[in-house]
């Protein structure tokens, strides 16, 4: 695991996540890499993912804030919905393998977005449920192998204005 020292004092003293917890309700941080199973963030808690640290998770609800520069990754064949406003997220978030359903412009942060591996052919989607027109300035790579999808099943017009790729060819 990577140990990261968080300098910012409104994080230092956010409790640690623990693999086992499937609902947090209070504001945590993430040192190091950690995965989790059906996690549940509720409305108003924070969660900081330090620089050099992943948060891998299988499934959930993410109604919370992720803040910081560490990344997320959805793996296993679950759903993982984000559907709060991301601004100071500016970590990848990588999808190897299953959904990550985005109900918000801004809950992708500013980083970019990674589709699939080079070693895996399981299928890995980016899903947009919004609530009327929105605008996506996020890049987002897809990988030679698998399935991966970029999908929107709102009513409303999806612009992706950031880079689109896959192959090492931009769309």
């Amino acid at each position: 695991n990577v140990v990261v020292m968080v300098t910012s004092s409104s994080v230092a003293n956010y409790p640690l996540i623990t693999a086992n917890q499937t609902s947090i309700t209070t504001s945590s941080v993430i040192y190091g890499d950690i995965t989790v199973s059906n996690l549940n963030i509720a409305s108003g808690v924070e969660i900081y993912l330090a620089s050099g640290s992943t948060m891998t998770a299988l499934s959930g609800s993410f109604q919370g804030n992720l803040t910081g520069g560490g990344n997320l990754l959805k793996s296993g064949t679950g759903e993982l919905t984000l559907s709060s406003s991301n601004t100071d997220f500016t970590g990848v978030l990588k999808v190897t393998e299953g959904t990550v359903k985005i109900q918000t412009a801004d809950a992708l942060g500013s980083g970019s977005v990674e589709l699939g591996t080079s070693t895996s052919s399981g299928s890995a989607t980016l899903k947009f449920d919004f609530s009327g027109p929105t605008s996506i300035t996020n890049d987002i790579v897809a990988s030679s192998t698998g399935e991966n999808l970029v999908e929107n099943t709102s009513l409303y017009t999806l612009t992706l204005s950031g880079n689109v790729t896959k192959d090492g060819t931009t769309l």
